[in-house]
């Protein structure tokens, strides 16, 4: 069963722009989400970030493969090459 993505006014966290904002300050007081010390929440928001980067990644290789495939090969001469 393939869920639909809830829309983005309802989340918790905001929007995009204030969610990286606030993640970004927090990065700013140590290396780590709290500060000097590790802790689970690095984890976590870890875990979340590289799947959410993972995912972009993918979406962009989709959308290129699309492209691609949608724009027929130029020749040198400037004319459209048949597909094999």
């Amino acid at each position: 069963m393939k869920r639909e993505p809830v829309p983005a006014s309802t989340s918790p966290y905001g929007d995009f722009n204030t969610v990286l904002s606030t993640l970004l300050g927090q990065l700013e007081r140590g290396p780590y989400f709290l500060g000097e010390r590790f802790t689970a929440l690095d984890i976590l928001w870890g875990q979340g970030l590289a799947k959410d980067s993972e995912l972009a990644a993918g979406l962009q290789a989709a959308a290129a493969a699309a492209a691609s495939a949608a724009d027929p090969p130029v020749g040198a001469s400037g004319t459209v090459s048949a597909k094999n």
